[in-house]
Order: C-alpha cells, then sequence, then structure tokens
C-alpha cells in the first residue's frame, strides 16, 4: 500500500491523539509526513502511546511565535500537499495558520482539521477532548450507564476511541480531496470534529430513542431479550440474534428449555423486544437462569452445534493474547519509544497481499529539523542562527 500516496506530503501540527492518527493512516498508504512540534515537544511525548500514534514522521520542532520560525513553516507549507492539524481553531488564526490565510498563500494545499465540537456555535473554541466531547456530549457515555443502579452510576469512558475514529476518518476526507484534486487543480478544507464522530456513531441509539426507547437501561429491560448479555458460570456472554423464526427454537431447546418451543407470548422478533413488554422482561429472566447453569465453554460447544453468533466478554489483558487475532496478524509485537517490547493493533484495511505497517519510535524531539531545514534552502550559518534564538529545536 506504500505507493498509493508515496507522492504526497502532509505538514502535521498536531497534539493529543486525534490529528495524529491521520498522519498515520497516511503514512500507511505512503505518504510522507512532517511532523511540527513546539520547541518543547507535545505534550504526548513520553507517554506509552506516542510512538504508536507518530511511527514514521519526521519530527522537527519549531517556534511559530517568531518571525524566523513562522517564515519557516510557510516555506515548508509551499512544498506540501497537505496540511493538518488538530489545533483549537482560534490558535491557529493567532499563528496566521487560519484555512482562509493557507487558501490564499497555497491554492492547491488540501487544509484537514479535527476540532472539538464544530466551526460554528457557542462551543466552537472550547477544547475538546476524546472523553468530553465525543464520549460525553454524544450520549454515549451516560447512556452506558446501568439504571438499575441507585443512583445511576456513570461509566468511565476507554481511551482514545473517538480520537482513532476520527482521525482515521478525516483522512477518508484527504484521500477523497485529493482525488478531486487530480480532477480540478484545486485544493481545499477537509474537517470533522469528535462531537459530529460521537453523534455519528451513536445513530442507532439516536434513532431508538426517538421510538420511545429510553436511556441508560438496565440488562433486565434491553431492546431486546435475544440481544442481551447473561452470566454464564464463569464470565459474561453476549446473546444476539435478528432471525428468530431460525434461531429461537433451536437455542431454547438447546438451552434446555424444548417447552418455549411455540410458546404464545414469543411468536416472533417484536415479542422480545420493548421496555414496556412484560413478556420480553420475562424472557430475559428465562434466559438468564437458562444461562447461569452452564459455563462459557459449555456454551461455545452448544453455540457451535446449532451455528449462532456467541460474544463472549473479553479484558483489554485477554485480547492481547487472544489467538484468532495473533492468527490473521490483527495484533504485532513493536519495540516502543523506551525500548520495551509491546503488543499493538494492526491498521485494520488492508489492500491486496499487504501488510500493515510495524510501527516504531519516531525519533527524538527535533531530529529531523536540520535535514527538514536545509531542503529548505536554509544554509547551516542560518540554521545555527535560527536555533539560537530559539526559533528551532
Amino acid at each position: 500500500m506504500k505507493d498509493i500516496l508515496s507522492d504526497i506530503k502532509v505538514v502535521e501540527l498536531s497534539t493529543a491523539a486525534a490529528g495524529p492518527f491521520c498522519g498515520e493512516v497516511l503514512i500507511e498508504y505512503g505518504a510522507d509526513v512532517v511532523l511540527v512540534e513546539t520547541v518543547k515537544g507535545v505534550e504526548t511525548r513520553g507517554t506509552p502511546q506516542f510512538a504508536y500514534m507518530n511511527s514514521g514522521k519526521k519530527p522537527i520542532a519549531i517556534n511559530l511565535k517568531t518571525e524566523s520560525g513562522k517564515e519557516a513553516m510557510f516555506k515548508l507549507l509551499e512544498t506540501a500537499d497537505v496540511f493538518l492539524s488538530n489545533y483549537r481553531y482560534r490558535a491557529l488564526v493567532k499563528l496566521g495558520l487560519s484555512y482562509e490565510e493557507l487558501e490564499k498563500r497555497f491554492p492547491k494545499l488540501i487544509y484537514a482539521y479535527v476540532t472539538g465540537y464544530g466551526d460554528t456555535g457557542a462551543m466552537k473554541d472550547d477544547p475538546g477532548f476524546d472523553n468530553t466531547a465525543f464520549w460525553c456530549k454524544s450520549g454515549l457515555l451516560n447512556d452506558m450507564a446501568d439504571s438499575s443502579c441507585n443512583p445511576v452510576l456513570p461509566p468511565t469512558s476507554p481511551s482514545g476511541v473517538g480520537d482513532i475514529m476520527s482521525g482515521t476518518v478525516l483522512a477518508l476526507g484527504v484521500i477523497a480531496a485529493i482525488r478531486r484534486r487530480d480532477k480540478t487543480g484545486k485544493g481545499g478544507r477537509v474537517r470533522t470534529s469528535l462531537l459530529n464522530m460521537g453523534l455519528y456513531c451513536n445513530f442507532s441509539q439516536m434513532f431508538l430513542s426517538q421510538y420511545g426507547t429510553k436511556y441508560p437501561k438496565t440488562r433486565y429491560v434491553p431492546n431486546r431479550a435475544l440481544s442481551n448479555s447473561y452470566a454464564a458460570k464463569d464470565g459474561w456472554i453476549y446473546l444476539i440474534t435478528l432471525n428468530f423464526q431460525r434461531d429461537f427454537p433451536k437455542l431454547i431447546t438447546a438451552l434446555g428449555r424444548p417447552d418455549l418451543v411455540g410458546d404464545p407470548r414469543w411468536q416472533n422478533i417484536h415479542d422480545t423486544e420493548g421496555q414496556n413488554n412484560p413478556d420480553a422482561q420475562a424472557l430475559c429472566r428465562i434466559l438468564e437462569e437458562c444461562f447461569s447453569k452452564f459455563t462459557i465453554a459449555e456454551l461455545k460447544k452448544i453455540f457451535d452445534d446449532i451455528q449462532m453468533a456467541l460474544g463472549i466478554y473479553s479484558s483489554t489483558e485477554d485480547a492481547l493474547k487472544d489467538q484468532q487475532a495473533w492468527d490473521n496478524g490483527f495484533l504485532y509485537r513493536m519495540t516502543n519509544w523506551d525500548g520495551k517490547e509491546v503488543v499493538a493493533p494492526a491498521y485494520p484495511v488492508l489492500i491486496d497481499d499487504a501488510v500493515p505497517m510495524v510501527r516504531t519510535d519516531p525519533g527524538a524531539l527535533g531530529s529531523y529539523t536540520r535535514e527538514c531545514m536545509q531542503g529548505l534552502g536554509y544554509s547551516d550559518a542560518e540554521i545555527e542562527a535560527m536555533m539560537a534564538e530559539g526559533a528551532i529545536r
């Protein structure tokens, strides 16, 4: 896949995670990405995730608050196809890096950025993180709570989910914009937000809530008794089927309740769903009792025999050792920035027989600065002077 974007140069001015993940996707397809950091470095340097989010990038350090640093940035952008950032937009405006400014200077440049809450409205300049904008404001985090608790206790959001999804989708937009530029010769603006991505991912609950489903929920009052979590003797499983006529008779028989086949309370999938349906709730209780009699291994054998899907709850520690993932190359070992060998997930989209990139440490802060400046035409003396004044590092 490395040849697809091998002629594309990206200048990335990002922090945290959403912007960097966009750059990583573009690198998977061969793009040349220059990572512009402040002279102090991005905040994520030194965290366990830093190398994974920035592998393959060429790190340079520029103080964009100095005139010579800003001039170097504009020279760098003259050589770029894409400018990528997840800085707050008002910060980009102050730095002279707004879309309006760069579009006038570089009409073929593709300007890609991620915000927390969008470009307009009262919150457009608010700081936005995965946890706050993607999880909290979209409704996802609140509605994951178990309403049977009193009081209802909010769950803790997983970290980075909205970031990696927003960055990946932004990369899709960048590639589409490159294709459009191939046809028209014009650049353009590509944007997404953590909030928009959270709402997009929450589409199912948004539709269901407008048809009477109330959130947060309890597993005793699910959307559907046949799409729910149940406890086995030694762990939790997830049951799901959409084909009642095919699956319910063989499932309930295999679980030891053949007497329920043909029960007038459950004749179709709709009889098993609805928060105000006492028959659906009764089926939940029956299934809970049935599943509690089996171990997960026994249930796996049963579900294999009746050819139904079975979800077995796994922890992150379990996932690191998952044989199915290893057999398919979904996991690999990488050497992290601190020398520790760690397990990492592979990029999930492959073309033909391509192999995902094995990620590595991108290098020390500013390790590409001198080479980059030389490539822009700066002499060694000029580079030394800029370093002395703190414009670059």
